[in-house]
């Protein structure tokens, strides 16, 4: 095998893995306990903020609870789901 070759497919399979641990890192691991953390140490008011917020940009209660470790029917019962998602309209 040629050297430069062989070279190269170490060289593709380190950057791979270094993108796999970035990845898991800042998607599912650390990033995602810290915000977690965060989350939980809030007020309850702000706490409803952002999960309004978050549905209003889309996301949809299960996403949420999945996500923040709620039950589904209590990320419904701390937002209002019946006003229509993009948030407030000027007026």
């Amino acid at each position: 095998m040629n050297f430069l070759f062989f070279d190269g497919i170490v060289r593709k399979s380190i950057n791979s893995l270094r993108d796999i641990f970035m990845f898991n890192m800042f998607n599912g691991g650390i990033h995602k306990e810290v915000t977690v953390s965060m989350f939980a140490n809030l007020p309850r008011r702000d706490q409803d903020s952002i999960l309004q917020d978050l549905y209003d940009k889309g996301y949809n209660g299960k996403e949420l609870a999945k996500f923040f470790g709620l039950q589904e029917s209590s990320v419904y019962n701390r937002i209002n789901a019946h006003r229509g998602r993009g948030g407030a309209q000027p007026a």
